[in-house]
Formats: C-alpha cells, structure tokens, sequence
C-alpha cells in the first residue's frame, strides 16, 4: 500500500512540474504572437487610395466684399488627385479655377474679369451611406492668386491665402467610376494694399462654389 501511494506521490510531481515547463514555453510564443496581429491591423489602416477627381464649377460670391458686391460668377473647373489614406481619411491635392465677370467698376476697378486660382491641400472623411452612396465632408487650405484682366490684358494679380470647407456626394456607376457633386464654402483673404477703411472689403472674399464632375479610380487598396 505504501508503494501505491509513494507511487501516485511521484506521478503527481512529474504532472505538476510537466505543467509547469509547457506554460513556460508557451507563454512567450502566445505574447509574441500577439503584437504581430496587433501591428497587422494597424498597418490595414493605411493604404493607397489613388483617383483622380475632374469637375465643373459654378462660381458664387456671399458676405459683404467685393466679389460679392461687383462681380458675377461665370464659369470654373478643378482637378484632385488623391493620393494616400488613412481609415476612412484621404488626403488630396488640388486646383480649382473659378471665373467672375465684373459687374461694378466703381468698386472693383476698370476691369472686365475676376479669375481666382486656389492651390490647395483637401483632407477628407469617407462616410459609407447606402451600398453605392457616400458622403464626405472636406476641409481645404493652401494658396490663392486673383488675376484681374481686360480684354487679355493683365491688370495685376494679387497673392494669399485660402480656407475651405464642403462636402462631396459620389455615386459609384461601376467598376473605377464615380458621379459626385459639391458644395464649398470658401474663404479668400488676398494681400491687397488699401486704405483702413475698406481692407475688409478687399481682403476678406467669400465664394459658395456648387461642382458635378467624375472620379477615376486607379488604385484603392
């Protein structure tokens, strides 16, 4: 009997010791594993996310400034070409031309045409609405130039800066392309030389542009 139990007493050593040695060397390989998935799945969120966006633009002018009070939006186009995204952001570059004609020469000068180009920077948030359909707010900023003409010639151009925000609506037709209108509420402050009294005037501009153009996609991944 006492065999049996000085028996039983080894194998429930060898057990417990056995049991021990197997988390010892389990353990590591379970913690190394884990950061690796971790890291995976940090990495999905980045990707690149490469189209080109082509659109039309009609051109308008709010607030009280000289865009607004003497000049009539005529025409506009614009390109992006988004590059890169993070989650659901994306982050584009772009250009967009927008057209005025003059309406008012007493305050805008002897001039016929306003032509505003807006160099910018658009970061947007994809929101998924129904199957075909998403919405996605944008903010903008990046560089102005006006350039004030007559009948071809230059009258001067004046530099600044521009801030942007609006939303784009896409619908997907098929495989890599995409309808999507615009709206975007910009604001333009140009460096121009005035008397105190009227800088407001002058150097806070204010467009709501309204767009429809096409997305190309190249690569989305």
């Amino acid at each position: 009997m006492k065999n049996t139990y000085l028996t039983i007493l080894i194998l429930l050593c060898l057990n417990f010791a056995n049991a021990q040695t197997s988390d010892s060397l389990t353990t590591p390989a379970a913690d190394k594993v884990q950061p690796s998935e971790n890291t995976s799945k940090e990495q999905k969120k980045f990707g690149f996310a490469v189209f080109l966006k082509l659109y039309y633009t009609q051109p308008g002018a709010i607030g009280n400034n000289v865009l607004s009070k003497a000049n009539e939006g005529a025409y506009g186009f614009g390109i992006e070409h988004n590059v890169i995204r993070y989650d659901n952001f994306y982050l584009a570059p772009g250009y967009e031309f927008t057209g005025y004609n003059v309406t008012d020469v007493a305050l805008a000068g002897n001039i016929e045409h306003t032509n505003i180009n807006n160099y910018y920077l658009r970061v947007a948030y994809k929101l998924d609405v129904v199957k075909k359909l998403t919405v996605s707010p944008f903010i903008t900023g990046g560089a102005l130039m006006i350039h004030q003409k007559t009948n071809g010639k230059s009258y001067g151009k004046q530099r600044g800066a521009a801030f942007g925000l609006g939303a784009d609506v896409d619908f997907y037709l098929e495989q890599g392309l995409s309808l999507f209108a615009r709206a975007r509420y910009n604001y333009l402050s140009p460096n121009v030389a005035a008397n105190a009294e009227y800088e407001s005037f002058f150097n806070n501009l204010q467009q709501l542009n309204f767009s429809l153009g096409l997305r190309v996609d190249i690569i989305n991944k």
